[in-house]
Formats: C-alpha cells, structure tokens, sequence
C-alpha cells in the first residue's frame, strides 16, 4: 500500500495549493515532499503518534520560511483556528 493510500484510508486529503496532506480527525499534517521521501513504515510510526489535545502536527522535510504562518492559514482554512500548530521535522519527528 502507498503512503497515499494509507493517508486516503486515515481520512487525509489532499490541499494542493499548500502541498499538504491533511488529516482533521489525528490532528495532522504531512508535505507532499516528506509522503514522497519517506517509506510506509515512517508513515505508519507517526499516524500511530497523537498529537495533545490542543495541537496540530504539521511534518516537512525542510520547513518553509513561513512555516509558522503557513500553519496557521492552513488551519484556518480547514476551519480549525484552535489547535495551535506544532512544526515538526520528518526527519526527526
């Protein structure tokens, strides 16, 4: 199964103008760079992480300069303003 397989059967969509995978229900993000980098056994270890209740995890391979903004518009497009935006490396998650 591909990591976009796997995200599609988790409930993640697609945002293509932010090239982000995003999953509402595990309070997740992941780059179409680090889904395309990284194997189906670094996906599943990081579905499998939860994030707080009050946080929302956003995985890059390199984070933009923006990052922070960036989560936070994406955020409020999905319409979830709450969760506060947690950058995370997918290197090191």
């Amino acid at each position: 199964m591909s990591n976009e397989s796997i995200l599609r059967a988790c409930r993640f969509s697609a945002l293509s103008n932010r090239e982000l995978w995003v999953g509402t229900d595990l309070r997740e993000a992941f780059s179409y760079d680090a889904i395309r980098d990284h194997d189906t056994q670094w996906l599943n270890q990081h579905l499998a992480d939860r994030p707080p209740r009050r946080e929302f995890w956003f995985y890059f391979n390199i984070a933009p300069k923006n990052a922070d903004d960036l989560c936070r518009e994406t955020l409020a497009e999905i319409g979830l303003p709450e969760p506060q935006p947690r950058v995370r490396s997918s290197s090191t998650g």
